[in-house]
């Protein structure tokens, strides 16, 4: 799957509207966001029932400060509309896949409609 950068305009379309997302802040500058990228691209096309976008924390500056991102990479999941957790820094791609299955388990609206993890 694809994973696309979102602005502020498509914020609630992209992000909002959908069932499960994954939003990755970041910024061009950071070492661990570069690095961060090819891992997260791994699992978005593992994870097919999970939405994931990008968002630059230097062009997207108030959804940053919104959702309380003080450092990057920052993964904010969300269910449903409603921000269920999140992790700071590098993740490896296990890592990132158990954090989703935890998020997934902890909050009752991302535990419908999910698929099994590889």
């Amino acid at each position: 799957m694809t994973v696309e950068d979102v602005t502020e305009a498509q914020w609630d379309e992209k992000v909002l509207s959908q069932d499960h997302v994954a939003v990755d802040f970041w910024a061009e500058f950071c070492g661990f966001c570069k690095q961060l990228a090819p891992v997260y691209d791994q699992v978005s096309n593992e994870v097919t029932d999970m939405k994931f976008v990008k968002v630059d924390v230097q062009s997207e500056t108030s959804l940053a400060q919104k959702y309380g991102v003080q450092g990057i990479p920052a993964i904010k999941f969300f269910c449903h509309g409603k921000e269920v957790g999140g992790v700071v820094g590098y993740r490896t791609k296990d890592q990132l896949k158990q954090d989703i299955t935890r998020v997934r388990a902890e909050d009752e609206s991302c535990a419908a409609n999910t698929s099994d993890l590889k």
